[in-house]
């Protein structure tokens, strides 16, 4: 089974938005960008060869930040994680569709 799910849904504009989901606990949801927003806590993630970000948007509860001890080194970890991933099953398995993103 696949670590992450991506999935679309409408942010708080009303414009279509797209996201990773991490399947397993705690649950971290990335946006998927292609101009990155510049974070106080935790920065983008660029995705290898393209013009596409991932930045933190929250757990599936929510925009909330986890406050455990060492919090912010596991959603950069996972942020990493979910970058190759969403390269290597999203990307390379369909790549026309983000031509336009390539570098």
């Amino acid at each position: 089974m696949s670590p992450y799910i991506t999935f679309r849904e409408n942010d708080s504009n009303g414009e279509v938005a797209y996201y990773i989901l991490q399947r397993s606990h705690p649950h971290y949801v990335f946006e998927i960008v292609s101009i990155p927003k510049e974070s106080f806590f935790i920065q983008p993630i660029p995705v290898t060869g393209y013009y596409i970000w991932l930045n933190f948007h929250g757990v599936l509860l929510g925009e909330f930040i986890p406050s455990y001890k060492g919090a912010f080194e596991q959603i950069v970890s996972e942020m990493n994680a979910a970058s190759e991933w969403f390269y290597q099953n999203r990307i390379l398995q369909n790549p026309k569709k983000y031509k336009k993103f390539k570098k």
